[in-house]
């Protein structure tokens, strides 16, 4: 197997993505310096066997055409099938960060999002597909008092239209089909993130506080029907608390911890 990231003077972080058995994406990112990343970019089509480099973005030079930009602090690439995705990002002001590639990422051109041009700095956010046509991505212009917009895409990714979400802080989002989903985040009347556990029935049209018994603040969440999913925490560092698993049976109002074992085989 190839060795990924090798030549790197430390170890970034980095990120798994796979649409199928054989193929997947590893993302890594994390050099980063005065509002600039660099990404690497690697591509499985054989279940991890071997991986090659389809993009190689450093924060300088500046990268020639059809290649990500220099500028922004990236997210992991997020792909919606064996060719297409997209990468997007943090940024200090002016477009959105949004692009996309068809040939699985070896070139890359521009999507404009005209909703978060914003001289306070925006943010855009890995974007999940529940099928190959239909997809959400959230994002944030980053004005004060303004809530977080909820981009959905019926056409796979071609053109997307824009919500609005009940809160300014979302922390994480996990949609089950077409038009349930839940979102992390916090009433628009509150000041803390953790507040609150929002699931919509219409893809984002209108939303609900499940009023969840546990603080999510920093989880990420994974619904396998209506009423069953998970909610972890980041993987943690030597010096950290244990990372933390719950799970909900009643479609997100109560959770409660479990304590997972991971064993050889």
């Amino acid at each position: 197997m190839t060795v990924l990231g090798s030549g790197l003077p430390y170890a970034p972080s980095g990120s798994l993505d796979f649409v199928d058995r054989q193929h997947g994406w590893y993302s890594i990112t994390g050099l980063a310096a005065a509002g600039s990343s660099a990404i690497f970019i690697y591509r499985t089509s054989d279940g991890g066997a071997r991986w090659s480099e389809v993009d190689q973005t450093y924060i300088s030079p500046t990268p020639g055409p059809g290649k990500l930009p220099s500028g922004c602090d990236k997210n992991p690439a997020s792909f919606m099938d064996a060719s297409t995705g997209w990468v997007t990002a943090s940024c200090n002001g002016g477009a959105a960060f949004l692009y996309v590639t068809h040939d699985g990422g070896l070139s890359w051109t521009q999507q404009t999002l005209r909703f978060l041009n914003s001289g306070y700095g925006n943010q855009t956010y890995p974007p999940e597909f529940t099928s190959n046509k239909v997809g959400f991505m959230l994002g944030d212009a980053g004005t004060p008092g303004s809530n977080t917009l909820l981009f959905d895409t019926i056409d796979g990714g071609t053109t997307w239209s824009v919500h609005t979400t009940p809160g300014p802080a979302p922390q994480t989002l996990d949609f089950l089909d077409a038009v349930n989903g839940w979102l992390a985040g916090s009433p628009s009347s509150a000041l803390g993130p953790e507040s609150a556990l929002w699931v919509t029935h219409n893809a984002g049209r209108t939303w609900m506080n499940t009023n969840p018994n546990a603080n999510l603040n920093g989880f990420s969440l994974d619904f396998l029907t209506m009423q069953l999913g998970w909610a972890s925490a980041p993987s943690p560092m030597p010096s950290s608390p244990p990372a933390r698993l719950l799970e909900t049976t009643d479609g997100g109002h109560t959770w409660v911890g479990l304590n997972p074992t991971i064993g050889a085989t």
